[in-house]
Parts: C-alpha cells; structure tokens; sequence
C-alpha cells in the first residue's frame, strides 16, 4: 500500500456540481442490497473531486467485479461515505501507479513522487513469452506494451541458450520491437523503390552499377514482401536495358537465377517484373541470351504464358521473343520447352497487345529454318495470324504480315499455305484507308516472298491485283518526296515486281507498260548502291523472256540511257556487273530497231551493240538499209580504233556494204565533188 497525504483543505477543493445525499438514498441502496443478497451493493455517487477520487485497476476478466467492489477506506472526516471506484484508466496510467493499487485522494498542489511498481515480466524462451500474452492482458498490459530498459533486464526475460533460445535485442527509448522490424522493413521498400526511379534514366546506369548496386538487388530478390521483389527486379530489368555492358554485368553478378526463381512466385507483380528483367537481357546478344536460357527461364516462362493475368503473359511471351530471336539453337531451346502451343492460344486471346507479342515470338521463332517454321505451321498458327488482317489495329495487322513473311520464305508449300488464306485480303492493304507506311512495306515484302518460289505463285499475286498495287504503291513513295529516296520502303516493292515479272512475258510486258518510268526514277535518284542493284536485277528478269520483252525494255530510251550512265559513274563492282550483264542481255535479245539508238555508247556497252549488230546486218537488208538511214554507218567509220576488238567489228559490219557506199561514208569523203557531164550516144540520148 502506498502512503498518500492527507486530504487538501476545503479551500482548494472545487465546488460540487452535483447535490449531497439524501438519507431516502441511502436507504434505496440498503433495500436493494437486500433484495440481491448475491450482487455487491455499489455505492453512490459522492460530490468527491475527481482528483480526490482512489485510483484502481480494472480489467476484463471475472475478477473485475471483486475489485470494483473493494474500495479503498477513507479518512475519519469524510462522513463514513463509501467512495465510488475510480473509472478505468488508460494502460499507461495504470501502468505508472502499478496492478491493484487503492489509495486515498491525493493533493494536487504538493504530489508526493509515487515509486514505480516493478512490472511482472515472463521467463524463458520466446514460445513462453508469447503464451503469456493471454496473462497479461486481463491485468492491464499487453505485449506491444513493454519496454525493456537494460541489458541485464533483457538477458533476465529471454536468456540464451545453445541458441535454443530466443535472444532477441533489445529496444531503447520508447520504441517497440515490431516498429524496429516494421521500420526496417520500411527502409528496404524505400531503398528499392529508390533504385527503380533512379535506374528510369540511363544516365545513371554507370553510377548506379559503380556503387555496387547489383550486390543489394540480388538480396533484395530474396526478400520476403512482393513488394520489395518486384521493386528489384524492375530495377534490374532496367539496368540491363540500357547496354549490352550493363546486362553484361547482370550476368556476371549471376543474379538470372534469382530472377527465374521470381517466375515461381505466387505474386503476378513480382512474376512480370522478373519476365521483363531476363527478356532485357536476352536481347542484347546470343551469348546473353544462352546464359538466360541455360538457367532453366524457359519451360518457367512457358508456364507463365497459361497463367490467368495477360500482362504477365505478355511479359513471357516478350521475354521468350527476345531468346530466340537471335540463332536456331536458342530458338529450339524454346520450343523445346513447349512454347509454340502456349503462344498460339495468346494470338487467339481477345487482348490485342498480347497478340501483337506472341506474333511477334512465333515470327522470331520461325524465320531461321524450315523446321522451325514447320514447328509453327504445325500448331496451326497461321489460321489465327490471317484472321487479323482485317482487324481495326495497325500495329496488330502490321505484326500479323510480319508473322506470315517469316513463314512463306522458306519453302514452296508454306508460300502456298499463306497464299490460299490470305492473298486476296493482303492486296488490299496497299488501299485500306488507315494502313500506314510501315504495314505497306510490310506488305510489299509478303508478296515478294510468296511470288519468289514459283512462277504459278507469281502469278496468282498478280491475278490479286499485286502488279498495280506495286506500282502505286511505289508512285505514293516517288512523288513529293525529297531525295534521298526510302529505301527500306522501296526494295520490297522492287524486287517484288521483279519475281513477278520473271513468271512469264505477259506478266513482263504488263510491269514495263505500266512501271516502266518509275523503276527508271529509281534508278536514276537513287543515292544507294543496294537499291540500284535492285532495280537493275528486276529489270533483268523483265526484258530475258523473248525479243519482244528486251525490246519494249530497250525502245524505253529512258531506261537504257540510265543504265548506261550508271555503269559509267557507279564505283561498286556489284553494281557494274549487274548493268552489264543486263545491258548484254537486252542488246542481244532485243530487235535491231532499238539498238541504233545506243550507238553512242561507252566503248564497253558498244563491244555488245556492234557485236549484235554484225550477227543482225547480213541476214535482214531491212536492217542494213536503216542502218544507212539512221547513219549508223556513218557514226561506226568515226569510232577509234585504238581497241582491237572493236575494230575487227567495224570491219565485219563494213563487209556487208559495197565500198563505195562504206567511202562515202567514211568522214575524209569529200562532200563537195565535182559534176562529171555524162557520156553521150551518138543516137542523141545519154547512156
């Protein structure tokens, strides 16, 4: 029991606010307690200060009401009032008084310093001190309320043993061990939020990989909150993103076993951010790429693409394009795990990013081999890619020609599988209000893969209509358009016309009627190399069919003048051997008709006229006489006759003349020759 002062005088107590009882009220009280003999009778309400008031514990338990009936005596002068119990006070307040303590009012100008009770601690291992909550609780205290001041106090609460028992630190000031833990646990959320925001640029890429941040973010990939998790492998994603060195390093670190064990996670965030993290950096190389995939990343993302979240599927199926993007064996190493099914069933979900990515993973699987493509086809793949042709999105039907490009280039029958499902629809691409450039390339590269294998196929693209949508298609890309010409937009287009036109003469002669000019533009503006050799080559296939194809090519003077003036400025022996060849295959192929005009031609280009020449004059005397008239012959007897072989050619065309006619043409002929009068017959008439 604790000493307490004697009451204040009645000059510093407050007035009542309540009337004194009556004698009728305590009478009551005396009744009623008769009546229930078995409940203790409470005393009344007193005018008694609430400073004045005992203070005591209350609690929850079946003993609350014994010690609510015990109050505590009170001094001679206060009448013989039983006081009422002091209401129940907060854990602290009864905390610094002490359990079950009852004592008199207190003044409240001179306190005496109460002395502070000694709290029951428990003993033992961490299981005891846990079980004992259920004890302290009712007497007031709970667990998150005790603070342990001392070393020795903490050792005598929880003394270790052999590591069988819990010794855990203890706290100082007013801190509780779950907000030590929670704060701690706060501080590495932070920490990884932190490093994601700071790895959003790349200007930080190298501080960040200096300061050893690869070192916290594989502990942080262990960590128990998703939060944490995912925050790490965000981060890393990032900074493998932004070089081949920085996902270099990544490797290095070896942290991409951590990240495959991120797939198992039952957390959607922290699975996604692990698919992003290896699909950054598998990108990058196929040397990073065969580490990712030696990690066992495979078949885990396989069982993310048929999990129930779509952007966890996207985040595999990105991860799984950017393995096998880059060689066959990491493309089978795919495959393999059972990949194609899985991505095949994305296509046909209703979310068209998650189409566009798994179109995207089934065409970086197929364009290395047949086998490969045939592994696609197999899963009937194709169906699904040709039905979102006619879809309302650009990138979706753009990624959809892409898928089928990578299929039709391999072999004959695939070209054939792709044709009979989508050849009439992907024509109309070229007009479709709405296609941009990209899907038009796209397009053009479709048609030149499909009409490449066999002059049937070639035919069948242009019985859709994919000799015209060419041509416009390459007029769009020739008009208002400043120089230097597109030319990855252009070459498909080109080389597509040349497959055509290398079916049969008639598909020939309906490019050169109609494209004739533009593949001169082509030609003629372009500044690559590549391109030129493009359009030369398609003009080969045009004008070899017969003498009427070379000829429509060469009575095209534009054409000719073009490819005899890029064969005297061009420098890439690619080049040049590209326009001889199919110069030599146009003057000899081609009528007499068109070759006079290219008798002016570099010495190199003339070897193959006069040649012609000399095989055409002694079999068509039509030709010798427009040979004459053209002056043809004339222009021949100019011509130097420094190279031998030219010579010798001169001279086997002069044969054909009489040589009268070949000195008359000769340039030392006088032009000027006198009249000699005619001889006169005797009979008056000239002879």
């Amino acid at each position: 029991m604790v000493s307490v002062m004697p009451p204040p005088s009645a000059s510093r107590s407050r007035p009542s606010r309540h009337p004194p009882p009556s004698a009728s009220a305590s009478s009551a009280s005396a009744s009623r307690s008769l009546r229930v003999p078995s409940r203790p009778t409470q005393p009344q309400q007193q005018n008694v200060p609430h400073f004045q008031q005992p203070i005591g514990i209350t609690g929850t338990n079946t003993n609350t009401a014994s010690r609510r009936a015990r109050v505590a005596p009170t001094p001679a002068n206060a009448n013989s009032i039983p006081l009422p119990p002091r209401p129940q006070q907060s854990r602290r307040v009864q905390q610094r008084v002490g359990v079950g303590a009852a004592v008199a009012p207190q003044p409240r100008a001179a306190p005496r310093p109460q002395p502070q009770p000694k709290i029951p601690t428990p003993s033992g291992t961490l299981e005891n001190f846990l079980q004992q909550r259920e004890v302290l609780e009712p007497n007031g205290l709970a667990v998150e309320d005790w603070v342990i001041d001392s070393r020795e106090e903490m050792d005598s609460v929880f003394p270790y043993n052999d590591g069988k028992e819990c010794n855990l630190p203890y706290n100082t000031g007013s801190r509780t061990l779950p907000q030590v833990f929670e704060n701690y646990q706060k501080a590495r959320l932070s920490f990884s939020q932190a490093l994601v925001n700071l790895a959003e640029c790349k200007k930080n890429t190298d501080a960040l990989l200096k300061n050893g941040s690869l070192m916290y973010l594989r502990e942080l990939l262990c960590d128990q909150s998703p939060s944490v998790q995912r925050n790490a492998a965000q981060a890393l994603g990032k900074l493998a993103n932004a070089s081949i060195d920085s996902a270099q390093q990544v490797v290095d670190a070896g942290i991409q076993a951590h990240l495959v064990n991120c797939l198992s996670s039952p957390n959607k965030f922290v699975t996604r951010a692990a698919a992003y993290a290896l699909g950054s950096v598998a990108k990058h190389s196929a040397l990073l790429a065969q580490y990712v995939a030696n990690s066992g990343s495979p078949a885990r993302l396989c069982e993310c693409l048929v999990c129930a979240d779509t952007q966890t599927n996207q985040s595999a199926a990105h991860a799984i394009a950017c393995i096998a993007r880059h060689n066959p064996e990491l493309s089978w190493s795919v495959v393999n795990a059972g990949a194609v099914s899985p991505l095949v069933l994305c296509v046909d979900n209703v979310n068209f990013s998650l189409k566009r990515i798994a179109l995207s993973a089934l065409a970086n699987i197929s364009k290395h081999n047949a086998d490969l493509a045939g592994k696609v086809v197999d899963a009937a793949a194709v169906p699904f890619a040709a039905s979102l042709i006619s879809c309302d999105d650009p990138q979706l039907i753009c990624q959809a020609v892409v898928f089928l490009t990578q299929i039709a280039k391999h072999t004959q029958p695939f070209a054939e599988i792709v044709a009979d499902f989508i050849l009439s629809s992907v024509v109309y691409l070229f007009y479709r209000e709405g296609s941009d450039s990209t899907t038009k390339r796209y397009t053009a590269s479709l048609l030149k893969e499909i009409s490449k294998h066999t002059p049937q196929l070639a035919a069948l693209v242009a019985k859709a209509g994919g000799i015209a949508a060419l041509i416009d298609y390459l007029k769009s890309l020739t008009q208002g358009i400043l120089i230097p010409l597109d030319e990855p937009a252009i070459s498909p287009a080109v080389v597509a016309l040349g497959f055509i036109g290398s079916g049969n003469g008639h598909l020939a002669l309906e490019i050169i009627s109609e494209g004739a000019k533009i593949l001169e533009f082509v030609l003629a503006h372009s500044t690559s190399d590549s391109l030129k050799v493009c359009c030369v080559w398609a003009i080969w296939h045009i004008a070899k069919h017969s003498q009427k194809t070379a000829t429509a090519v060469a009575e095209s003077t534009s054409i000719m003048k073009t490819l005899i003036r890029t064969l005297q400025v061009t420098t890439s022996p690619e080049l040049r051997k590209k326009c001889e060849k199919t110069l030599e295959c146009i003057i000899h192929t081609c009528a007499s008709s068109a070759l006079f005009p290219l008798i002016d031609s570099p010495p190199e280009i003339l070897v193959h006229v006069l040649q012609a020449f000399s095989e055409i004059l002694p079999k068509d005397l039509n030709a010798r006489k427009q040979f004459v008239a053209t002056g043809c012959l004339t222009n021949i007897q100019r011509l130097s006759t420094d190279t031998t072989q030219i010579q010798t050619l001169v001279s086997s065309i002069n044969s054909c003349y009489p040589p009268d006619v070949v000195g008359y043409c000769c340039p030392d002929f006088p032009k000027s020759v006198p009249l000699v009068p005619a001889p006169i017959d005797i009979n008056g008439g000239t002879l």
